[in-house]
């Protein structure tokens, strides 16, 4: 288990006492869990990228295989960060976990947008929007008011997925987010003067010490009494 110490001085009987307050770091705190306290965030995003790395593979076969080239590209770039994903759960590195956060987040803004825009279209239903749904549908339609009835649908079906996408998309980002904060907490529990140095945070590293995992304890000698490090 993680251990951090922090090392202070209180005052006893007109003597100097030193005292080391020795605290776990809970791995499995309901903090750093999901799915009513079942999942681990780490476990949690591991699933996640290893769910993307199927997904991916799937849109780049269909998409070769019907001649659909355009969603190849966003799913090569889902496919690396969800192996960043997958590294980051290996390594313990937790800033790979950032690169699938912040492009999954643009998306779900974009789906956003284009959310704003449907429900715009529905209303005023331009010429061009029509040619598009006409084009994307290859269907040629015998009124207008056809045309009409099919670029409604089409856009409302598009909203829908829009949607799942930005429910779905905003849970997975939530979860991704919250690993990288757990490995985070956690190097701070292993190594809190290391991390706080690289992080630029200089406040406060005199009454913080790691306690390291391995060697044997270390004695402190404060007016004839041991204190035993650990």
């Amino acid at each position: 288990m993680t251990k951090t110490e922090r090392q202070f001085v209180k005052v006893e009987k007109g003597e100097k006492v030193e005292i080391i307050a020795i605290e776990p770091f809970q791995h499995n705190s309901p903090e750093y869990k999901c799915c009513c306290n079942a999942i681990h965030f780490k476990k949690g995003a591991a699933i996640i990228g290893i769910l993307t790395i199927i997904a991916a593979l799937i849109t780049i076969t269909l998409s070769a295989i019907w001649n659909y080239w355009w969603p190849i590209i966003p799913a090569i770039i889902f496919l690396g960060t969800a192996v960043f994903i997958l590294y980051a759960h290996k390594s313990e590195k937790q800033n790979f976990y950032l690169p699938y956060s912040i492009i999954t987040g643009i998306l779900i803004l974009t789906a956003f947008l284009f959310v704003i825009l449907s429900i715009v279209l529905i209303i005023f239903i331009p010429t061009w929007s029509q040619d598009f749904v006409q084009n994307v549908r290859s269907r040629e339609y015998a009124d207008e008011q056809q045309k009409h009835d099919a670029t409604r649908v089409f856009y409302t079906w598009l909203i829908i997925a829009l949607l799942i996408f930005i429910l779905i998309g905003s849970w997975f980002v939530w979860v991704v987010y919250k690993a990288f904060m757990y490995m985070r907490d956690m190097h701070l529990a292993r190594h809190p003067y290391k991390f706080l140095y690289t992080n630029g945070i200089k406040d406060g590293l005199e009454h913080t010490q790691n306690s390291g995992m391995s060697g044997p304890p270390q004695h402190h000698h404060t007016n004839g009494t041991n204190v035993e490090k650990y």
